[in-house]
């Protein structure tokens, strides 16, 4: 979503448009984006709402829905779209794929929420393992982990998962290691976007990037959060 965005920040600056972000109409996110987010760019005319604005989603169900990977709204194509179209007002959904968002942070009151967590202290490693909608091999991961542990001389591991078995079981193959975990997810579920109501989700999902950022080393699995994680540690962007 935040990769969407930057996009439409880019294109709303280039075709000198105002920027109108629905994130209340996101299926996971269910948020006005300034409740969590904010964008520091002075030249970027924005807001989250539609007061003063000539379109509204007046179908309150009126989600974009994603097909054959482009996204839909009510019928309408809303990823392939002529940004220089000069009058039309522009209703897109979709990724940024390559953008980074470097202008969009956290607002202060979750940054300051996250200063009071409990302190990680470093050196520590991180480790993101996805085990639900999509499946990773935990003896993978734990090999992976045992060889870092062994390369580093680091004990102390902060574990990011949605599998609720992951924790023992590496505890079980690492006995030695200081596992540090603050979200337990229940079993059986078929991912962790929809077990809580979308504050707390997406404030846990916050804090755990939080955590893996400040890590020294992070242990990845295949999901496009520790795809995104690899690339914020890499190109060193961050929105705290």
């Amino acid at each position: 979503m935040l990769k969407g965005i930057a996009l439409c920040i880019q294109k709303a600056k280039e075709t000198n448009r105002i920027l109108i972000l629905d994130t209340l109409h996101h299926a996971a996110f269910k948020m006005n984006f300034s409740r969590l987010f904010s964008i520091m760019d002075p030249s970027l005319r924005y807001k989250d709402d539609y007061d003063g604005c000539p379109v509204t989603l007046d179908n309150q169900n009126a989600y974009a829905q994603c097909m054959h990977g482009k996204y839909y709204l009510l019928g309408k194509n809303i990823t392939d779209v002529d940004w220089n179209t000069t009058d039309d007002v522009i209703i897109y959904a979709g990724c940024g794929r390559d953008m980074h968002f470097e202008t969009i942070k956290v607002v202060p009151a979750i940054r300051e929420k996250l200063d009071k967590e409990p302190k990680v202290e470093r050196p520590y490693i991180s480790g993101h393992f996805r085990n639900t909608d999509i499946r990773n091999n935990i003896q993978t991961f734990i090999h992976t982990l045992r060889i870092t542990v062994q390369q580093t001389g680091i004990q102390t591991f902060y574990l990011a998962t949605d599998d609720s078995t992951a924790r023992d079981q590496i505890a079980t193959e690492l006995p030695h290691l200081t596992i540090i975990q603050y979200i337990f997810p229940p079993p059986n579920i078929r991912n962790l976007h929809y077990t809580k109501d979308t504050y707390t989700q997406v404030y846990e999902c916050l804090r755990d990037f939080y955590f893996i950022l400040r890590s020294d080393v992070f242990i990845p699995s295949k999901s496009g959060m520790s795809e995104l994680l690899i690339e914020m540690r890499t190109f060193k962007y961050t929105f705290f």
